[in-house]
């Protein structure tokens, strides 16, 4: 039984020093640590359309780069359309551009862009009409683990 005492004690102080220096730690309930949001947006609007009925296009890209030591959630990331007006405006798809971590090989997504079009209306009864599109890439960026 005094054994077990000394075997409890040694395992009950070693595990309050671990959780003493784990509250000590840098990365324990720091704000860089937790996810942060984003919410990048933009527009593009095309010239009007001529006097012969040719349209004009406007193809813009948009892009994020996650702060020094953070990493782009891919499933967080979406795109949200808030305008568009002509024949054609779209917001793309997102892409990603992913970064090496360290020597481990790994790589984790550390950008992320789209490219936006909007396209005038078209025909002589639509003679100075712009296109025009707004999207943002809104999404979550996380702390990159120590591996």
């Amino acid at each position: 039984m005094v054994i077990f005492l000394k075997f409890a004690k040694t395992i009950f102080c070693t595990f309050l020093i671990l959780m003493l220096f784990s509250f000590g730690s840098p990365n324990m309930f720091s704000a860089s640590a937790a996810p942060v949001s984003f919410d990048k947006r933009d527009s593009c609007v095309t010239g009007s359309t001529s006097n012969s009925g040719e349209r004009k296009s406007c193809d813009k890209e948009i892009r994020l780069i996650a702060d020094s030591g953070r990493f782009v959630k891919r499933d967080s990331v979406s795109l949200v359309k808030h305008d568009g007006r002509g024949s054609e405006h779209n917001c793309g798809t997102p892409q990603f551009k992913a970064t090496p971590i360290g020597t481990s090989g790994i790589e984790v997504p550390t950008e992320v862009f789209t490219v936006i079009h909007a396209r005038s209306e078209g025909g002589m009864s639509n003679i100075g009409k712009r296109g025009r599109i707004e999207c943002s890439i809104v999404g979550t960026t996380e702390q990159i683990p120590s591996l």
